[in-house]
């Protein structure tokens, strides 16, 4: 790119367990001059940083979204009592980036909807395929497990009365511009992407697209989120909570991601309260070992923290269950916990063990004559990521050991059958 960023994208056309990059290699291919330009290619800087975080959450911002249905029509009136969320993340391509732009949301059983509110001095799209390069909005909704939704777009010329929708016919837009404010509204259909219906929670991003009609093309852009202006990707939308409208109250349980064992773990639960009287939620978690009660005021949020601590790597499930008396709302949220030193070092003696418990066996068959060739790889396997794993322990990069002894601990596992096997 211009700025002299080059971006790697790898692509998993199947679900795969794990990926881990390592000893990549960058050239300019017509410097022969040159060697390596990434300069950490091992990635061991960063493989050893810490990966607990006192964050608590997946990072996501939470959004509460209150069921309202709107008419597309520009006009923001039906949008009294929502809140207006500043689109303050900003991109510039070129120039001077003179945007500034606010958004709201809404959803009701059959769609999805956002408002945008944008400043800006001159109004210039361009209504075909490359609508990214004018005046307009970007965006995108999807699941939870999405990586990316689909693509929509929305541009509208005020000459012609033209409006331009990519993504989808079932798509409904509105735009009214009053001096320098443009006012966007979209509707989404939830069944345009989501088979399902309408969605309890969702990720979603938008982008505020400026072009000031000056020669020098998209000055930049005021964004929800990274993820559509110079990526394709869900990891930093925010999270839409679409509150129950018949309960009165709603909540969403996040937490740490990743951590070490032994380290702190943090999870937060967002209680919401959309009735207008004071409630009382009782808070109750196994994992968590809690059960306790707190008020949410009238149309307010509530944010309950707590902290586990894990003694052993491997999948942790923590589980939250939020009830108001007369409903309940259960959720559950996954951590993955890593080996720390002490853990990695039961392991490697637990592979070297198995390892020479292994050595006769083969020795055994090879004296009986028998071919061993795929027997020789999985052994020679268990040998060198013994060594591995303990460079890894001297370099406190921690993260692929609870992999390695997985996967390990089932090629002993079937090695030794095979061997035992033909000696019997």
């Amino acid at each position: 790119g211009a700025d002299g960023t080059a971006y790697l994208r790898i692509i998993l056309d199947t679900k795969t367990e794990a990926v881990w990059i390592d000893d990549m290699y960058f050239y300019d291919a017509d410097d022969s001059s040159q060697t390596n330009l990434i300069n950490n290619p091992g990635f061991e800087e960063t493989a050893a940083k810490p990966v607990s975080s006192d964050e608590g959450a997946d990072g996501r911002r939470l959004i509460p979204v209150y069921n309202k249905s709107i008419s597309i029509d520009g006009d923001l009136s039906d949008w009294e009592g929502t809140e207006a969320f500043e689109m303050d993340q900003r991109k510039t391509y070129a120039g001077t980036l003179t945007l500034d732009s606010k958004i709201r949301y809404a959803y009701d059983a059959e769609n999805f909807y956002f408002a945008v509110e944008a400043e800006d001095e001159t109004h210039y799209p361009i209504m075909n395929g490359s609508y990214w390069n004018g005046d307009g909005l970007q965006f995108t909704l999807c699941g939870m497990n999405d990586n990316f939704g689909k693509a929509y777009a929305y541009s509208y010329d005020i000459d012609s009365g033209e409006q331009f929708i990519s993504g989808s016919e079932k798509l409904k837009g509105a735009f009214k511009r009053s001096g320098t404010t443009s006012v966007y509204e979209i509707a989404i259909p939830w069944d345009d992407f989501f088979a399902g219906g309408k969605q309890n929670a969702a990720l979603f991003c938008c982008i505020v697209n400026d072009n000031d009609n000056d020669g020098s093309g998209r000055k930049g852009c005021t964004m929800v989120s990274e993820g559509i202006a110079s990526y394709k990707g869900s990891g930093p939308y925010p999270l839409m909570l679409m509150l129950d409208s018949e309960t009165g109250f709603d909540a969403w349980l996040s937490g740490t991601n990743e951590c070490y064992a032994g380290d702190k773990a943090v999870y937060y639960a967002d209680l919401f309260n959309s009735s207008d009287k004071e409630i009382s939620l009782n808070l109750k978690s196994e994992k968590g070992n809690f059960n306790e009660k707190v008020t949410v005021a009238p149309n307010s949020s509530y944010k309950y923290k707590f902290e586990l601590t894990f003694g052993e790597m491997g999948e942790e499930n923590v589980d939250l269950t939020v009830s108001d008396g007369s409903s309940e709302k259960s959720f559950e949220v996954s951590t993955t916990v890593f080996a720390n030193a002490e853990i990695t070092k039961n392991i490697i003696q637990k592979h070297k063990a198995n390892y020479a418990e292994l050595t006769p066996l083969m020795e055994q068959c090879r004296n009986a004559g028998m071919p061993l060739d795929y027997e020789d790889v999985y052994y020679n396997i268990l040998g060198h990521f013994v060594s591995y794993m303990e460079l890894a322990l001297e370099k406190n990069d921690l993260v692929r050991i609870h992999h390695q002894d997985k996967v390990l601990t089932g090629i002993y596992e079937y090695l030794k059958k095979q061997l035992n096997a033909y000696l019997d």
